[in-house]
């Protein structure tokens, strides 16, 4: 029983073999609606974006799959988001219930303003007091006792 083996090719030599094979994608997606944040108002800039499938991947020395996703900025439109009521229908803007949900969402907008703003006047009075701790203020009627 005598048994052969036959040397293996280099591993070189079974890339070269390989087919070749490009990236190859399908077409672009519809843009989809101008949202932020996931939703479709309520900001002024918002983002768009479509896609697009690899149809066939690429073999190790075939041509990469080009950009898969597109980004683009745009307007949102409207910029201001319907009103709902306590029911989640949309309510008419210039209703009385609107005005009052209107007023309430200003009222706790200017209400965090503040907060913040007593928070940073806050930090800036601390700041200032360890500052003001650190400043020695020179008496000349008060001898040094280095003389």
């Amino acid at each position: 029983n005598h048994v052969t083996f036959c040397p293996s090719p280099d591993a070189a030599d079974i890339v070269v073999r390989m087919p070749t094979v490009d990236c190859q994608v399908g077409p672009w997606s519809p843009w989809s609606p101008c949202m932020r944040h996931g939703a479709s108002c309520g900001y002024k800039w918002g983002e768009q974006t479509r896609s697009r499938q690899v149809w066939q991947k690429p073999s190790p020395l075939g041509r990469p799959c080009p950009e898969l996703v597109n980004k683009l900025r745009c307007l949102v439109k409207p910029r201001f988001c319907p009103v709902l009521g306590p029911d989640g229908r949309v309510i008419d803007n210039h209703s009385e219930l609107a005005v009052q949900i209107k007023r309430e969402r200003r009222r706790r907008r200017k209400e965090r303003q503040r907060k913040k703003r007593r928070k940073a006047r806050k930090k800036e009075r601390k700041e200032n007091r360890s500052f003001l701790g650190q400043i020695v203020l020179y008496d000349p009627t008060v001898e040094s006792s280095e003389s």
